[in-house]
């Protein structure tokens, strides 16, 4: 049985690859079991040329979000009117979070792998190649399931490095930048988002493994860019400081000049000034912070921990050790004020921050996180929400409100 696992690209210039995919594929093809990996673009779903990739398909496979539900939606659709056997599932922390919305909306898809895809997949292969009943799996989600399921964390340690079949199709469009995965889970607790939702604990694979995986992409593509996809390459906390310097002493040491963006909160290298150095030194040249706000009680609200003062200091650091810094940054919430509009807008002009999508961002609502219920309660969420539609909610204050309607206008 002949299984595709497909990354639906939203927006028509993007050629990133999709990691999570990539390291199912390893693992079914370790396994001994055919997989491909494709990508397929909004244009070709218009089309329909994406049905003709599907022939001989037994399963295929989908990461969904937010933002490409429907696009998911529609291929599911049109795969099942063409070959009424395929077997159709989707994973990812959306499909974890909304299995049972998911599988009420698309009566095209089959089955939701919840959590960790690698082991639940083989076992969804393996039971469909044998007849067997995918509701009886532990970490797969049916219409027929008669019990609950949980979402399934596995060992990384163990997994095989990701399989590269679309960053070779990305480079074949201009994109040179290869994604690094180091660890799993994330140390923060941002009450906006759904990253922890099923895997709380933070997971890393050893540095020296990760320093291989960088090598044998460097000599075998000649790829220079690499990006981590880590949710804060610094967790966890002081032995994330530790492997920090192990993998910079690694890149130093070595042969490979290559250069790396990754991910940092505001408050971990206030106090790192030696390190900065040395991630800089490494090939460290970008990095994105997610500092959010520039008002203590929009971070209350984010369930930050970084303080207004970290954030600045934070950037004052990387730009010191010549590391761009990129920033993530919500300008309007649903508790917003009219001082805090004006606090934020005063920092980002503070520090220098000038792209356009920092002054006119929104809060985008995860289903089920901490942030969502407390809105549940103050009845901010919109009957038009739902887990395709994250921007629908009300706002406390009348001119937020119409600021944000201001704003989305400009966009």
């Amino acid at each position: 049985m002949k299984t595709i696992l497909t990354n639906i690209l939203y927006f028509p210039s993007s050629q990133t690859e999709n990691l999570g995919l990539g390291s199912i594929a390893a693992y079914l093809r370790k396994n001994n079991h055919e997989v491909i990996l494709n990508c397929i673009h909004s244009e070709d779903i218009k089309n329909g040329e994406y049905i003709k990739l599907f022939q001989e398909c037994g399963l295929c496979g989908f990461t969904i979000y937010s933002m490409n539900a429907e696009l998911v939606f529609t291929v599911a659709n049109g795969l099942k009117k063409a070959y009424p056997k395929i077997s159709i599932c989707v994973g990812g922390f959306l499909a974890t979070i909304c299995a049972k919305q998911i599988l009420k909306d698309c009566p095209s898809i089959d089955f939701i792998v919840l959590g960790d895809g690698e082991q639940s997949m083989l076992d969804a292969v393996v039971c469909l190649k044998t007849g067997g009943d995918l509701s009886l799996l532990p970490h797969v989600v049916t219409r027929y399931d008669t019990t609950e399921k949980k979402a399934d964390v596995i060992d990384i340690t163990e997994l095989p490095p990701p399989a590269r079949d679309n960053m070779i199709h990305s480079l074949r469009y201009g994109n040179t930048i290869a994604q690094i995965s180091g660890s799993r889970g994330c140390c923060a607790h941002c009450t906006f988002c759904s990253a922890n939702y099923y895997a709380p604990k933070w997971r890393g694979r050893p540095v020296e493994a990760i320093y291989k995986e960088i090598c044998s992409i460097n000599k075998k593509y000649g790829i220079k860019c690499f990006m981590f996809n880590d949710a804060s390459l610094e967790d966890p906390g002081n032995l994330g400081i530790q492997r920090l310097h192990e993998l910079c002493d690694r890149l130093i040491a070595g042969e490979n000049h290559v250069a790396f963006r990754c991910f940092f909160r505001g408050d971990s290298l206030t106090n790192q000034n030696d390190l900065l150095k040395k991630l800089r030194k490494a090939g460290f040249v970008q990095t994105f912070v997610g500092l959010e706000a520039a008002n203590e009680k929009d971070l209350v609200i984010y369930g930050k921990k970084a303080t207004v003062a970290q954030n600045k200091i934070s950037i004052q650091l990387f730009r010191q050790n010549d590391i761009d810094v990129l920033i993530g940054f919500i300008m309007l919430n649903p508790y917003s004020t009219r001082e805090s509009i004006r606090t934020n807008y005063l920092f980002l002009r503070d520090i220098r921050a000038f792209s356009y999508g920092n002054y006119i961002s929104r809060i985008e609502l995860d289903y089920d996180t901490v942030l969502y219920n407390r809105m549940l309660l103050d009845d901010l969420i919109k009957e038009t929400y739902d887990y395709k539609h994250p921007f629908e909610y009300r706002f406390c204050d009348e001119y937020v409100d119409r600021t944000n309607a201001f704003l989305q206008g400009l966009d």
